[in-house]
């Protein structure tokens, strides 16, 4: 995993990720993004479906052989973030926020539900517990932080 944000005089240098607040893709309007998805959805399953499509429609072109795993990526996150906030009473919204340059896809999925992401090792009779997994593998890295209302779960990929 590679630290700094990779900026001179806020030039992104060539093979570095642009890092927002506590080092986190994304965070902060420090940079401009050329391409900004923003979706809400309520915690339902439809909204898993529903946002792959929407994502792919608004990244479509530009990014390469990442689009698919991207999209796997995204699904992954956003079912985890609509399972944890289903058993919520009031049904808050997740977000999803796509962000894309030339050289880099970020997938960010916010969520007001507590608790830690962890990387799981269910047991091969098991349906679920593998998304991160999955996303850790897809991706080129992948991690979470606090937001003032819950977490946000994000991972990035070179494009």
């Amino acid at each position: 995993m590679r630290g700094g944000t990779g900026a001179v005089n806020g030039l992104l240098l060539a093979g570095q990720p642009r890092l927002g607040q506590q080092g986190q893709p994304g965070a902060g309007n420090a940079f401009r993004w050329e391409r900004v998805c923003v979706l809400e959805y309520p915690p339902v399953p439809e909204a898993v479906p529903s946002a792959r499509l929407r994502a792919r429609h608004a990244m479509r072109g530009g990014l390469g052989e990442v689009a698919d795993d991207g999209l796997v990526a995204l699904s992954e996150l956003l079912t985890n973030a609509v399972t944890a906030s289903a058993r919520m009473p009031s049904l808050p919204a997740v977000r999803v926020r796509l962000l894309a340059d030339p050289g880099q896809l970020v997938i960010e999925v916010f969520d007001r539900a507590g608790g830690v992401p962890k990387i799981k090792s269910p047991g091969w009779d098991e349906d679920g517990g593998r998304g991160l997994v999955t996303v850790a593998g897809l991706a080129r890295r992948w991690d979470w932080t606090k937001h003032e209302d819950g977490k946000i779960v994000w991972c990035d990929f070179w494009l």
